[in-house]
Parts: structure tokens; C-alpha cells; sequence
């Protein structure tokens, strides 16, 4: 059976973290029992970190597929932070036990910041993940290149 494609599993894990995120913002105005928003942004936080770890063990990732998970925190609250820099260089490295070291340390900086989010920057992520949510389904929808 063939690996799945980068692409597709970028583009997998892109979805995923969308649909988390839209979950968490539909119940971001709740009261009353249940986790509290901090709470649910942790979760959020926590799965995508996850989500990521489980991804790097799948696929071997190149510069470009980060570049491609990271896209939608690049031009948001992200600008600049050391998460960004620090996820592709160490794929540039890759598989060595420092560059997933690396990686995974970045991860953790990413769920770090994305707890710390308030709701119209959680909404700015959502509405750049919808946009790409779109065009992922359509370059999925598309017939693969050779």
C-alpha cells in the first residue's frame, strides 16, 4: 500500500485542527456546567499538539508541509514567534532525534500561544482555516499530478 502524500496528510491535519476549532467556538459563549473557555482552548491546544506528534511519526514532513500546517498562525498573533522559525528549520534537519526534539519543543510553544488566544484572535485563526479548508478541498478534489 502506498504512503499517503504529505500534501494529503497536511492537509489532514489542517482540517482536523479547523473542525476543533470550530467546535471550541461554538461553545465558547456556554455557561453554566462543563469546562471553562481556558479549559476548552487547552484541549484544543493539547489535541493539535498531539495530532502533530502522531503526524510525525507517519510521514517524513519537508520544509513545505510545515510551511503549510503553520500558514494559517503565520500572518496572525505568530508573527515572528521562535514556533515559527524553529518547526521548519528542524524539518530541514530531518529525522534526526535533535530535529524531532526540536520539533516537538516547537509544538509545545504552538499550544502554548494558542492557549493564550482571545476570542477575536481564535476567530481570525478559524476564518483563515475556513479559507483553507476550501482550498484544500479543492486541490483534493482535483486529479493528482504526476
Amino acid at each position: 500500500m502506498m504512503q499517503e502524500p504529505n500534501q494529503k496528510v497536511v492537509s489532514r491535519a489542517t482540517l482536523t485542527f479547523h473542525d476543533d476549532l470550530t467546535a471550541l467556538l461554538g461553545s465558547a459563549s456556554c455557561t453554566g456546567a462543563g469546562p471553562t473557555y481556558s479549559q476548552r482552548v487547552n484541549l484544543v491546544a493539547k489535541r493539535y499538539q498531539d495530532m502533530c506528534s502522531a503526524l510525525l511519526a507517519e510521514v517524513k514532513w519537508e520544509p513545505a508541509d510545515w510551511d503549510l500546517l503553520l500558514e494559517h498562525t503565520a500572518g496572525l498573533q505568530f508573527r515572528g514567534a521562535e514556533t515559527a522559525m524553529m518547526l521548519p528549520a528542524a524539518v530541514r534537519r530531518a529525522g534526526s532525534k535533535p530535529a524531532n526534539a526540536a520539533v516537538q519543543s516547537g509544538l509545545t510553544g504552538l499550544a502554548y500561544r494558542l492557549e493564550r488566544l482571545n476570542d477575536a484572535q481564535l476567530l481570525a485563526v478559524a476564518d483563515a482555516l475556513e479559507r483553507r479548508r476550501a482550498e484544500v478541498s479543492g486541490a483534493l478534489a482535483a486529479p493528482q499530478q504526476a
